[in-house]
């Protein structure tokens, strides 16, 4: 039996996806490679947030929501480094655009313009902010199932398990437990029209947030909110932080200095921001 897949450009009326939400792009991949779920959630917006630095694992974290814990998400990086889809640089993980038998076990679009991850025939998942699937240990594979039915029947394409199966990177049997699970949860669950999804940055290049995150700050809302009660404001914020990125112990405490940032914020007294020094 096998699966009739259109292009991407066939399969209206599926929406684009939307840049409030954080998506992510699960490419379908033939059985000639194995890549797990984790890893195509991974390689997607590891290429996307790539493009301008090597990323961390504690960033990948921040845009995979809390599906993914920091040890699935480097088993998944390990999965994909065989493959040449990835590559530990000495401040992060870049993805690299898949070439020889690997290309091939893509499925690429006819008519594509752009980078390489935008060329791909994939099935669009937005990540929602609450684990719809709480206790289950399978949360993450139950609601990639789920969503993904909805979506195909979004655009009118056939629901099966192989096909399911090959875009979400589960097997078969696992796809059929999971539908088999939904048919029992179903009745208690909300549409996916009405469910909310994880607001995608918004950071404007130049911001204050923006600038935090290149100085190494991988939550720089939370540290600027925290800097508010404090009275530490732009400017002020950013030396302080550049202080903090310049005395960092980076081995110790790893390249993301948000916990850093947020710990000497806290223990300070409200004060002057150009009386702030750091430890």
């Amino acid at each position: 039996m096998s699966i009739v897949l259109t292009d991407e450009e066939e399969l209206q009326p599926e929406p684009q996806p939307q840049p409030k939400y954080v998506q992510v792009w699960l490419p379908y991949i033939n059985n000639t490679i194995k890549m797990s779920l984790r890893a195509r959630m991974i390689l997607p917006r590891l290429a996307v947030v790539a493009q301008k630095r090597p990323a961390t694992i504690t960033g990948l974290r921040e845009l995979v929501g809390a599906f993914i814990s920091r040890d699935a998400i480097s088993r998944a990086l390990k999965q994909l480094e065989p493959l040449k889809l990835a590559k530990k640089t000495a401040t992060g993980w870049e993805a690299v655009e898949p070439t020889g038998s690997v290309r091939e076990a893509f499925r690429w679009k006819k008519k594509a313009s752009g980078p390489w991850f935008n060329r791909y025939v994939h099935l669009t998942i937005p990540l929602p902010v609450s684990n719809p699937f709480p206790c289950r240990p399978n949360a993450l594979e139950l609601f990639a199932v789920w969503h993904g039915m909805n979506r195909l029947n979004l655009l009118e394409q056939p629901i099966t398990n192989r096909r399911l199966s090959r875009f979400l990177g589960i097997s078969r049997d696992c796809v059929i437990d999971c539908r088999k699970t939904l048919r029992e949860v179903l009745p208690s669950l909300p549409k996916p029209e009405y469910m909310t999804y994880q607001s995608a940055s918004t950071e404007q290049p130049g911001s204050v947030a923006a600038k935090l995150r290149e100085l190494g700050v991988g939550q720089p809302e939370a540290v600027i909110a925290v800097a508010k009660l404090k009275s530490v404001y732009g400017r002020d914020l950013l030396k302080l932080v550049g202080k903090l990125a310049e005395k960092h112990d980076r081995e110790r405490f790893g390249p993301d200095l948000t916990g850093f940032a947020l710990t000497v914020l806290t223990t300070r007294k409200r004060k002057g921001a150009a009386r702030i020094t750091t430890p």
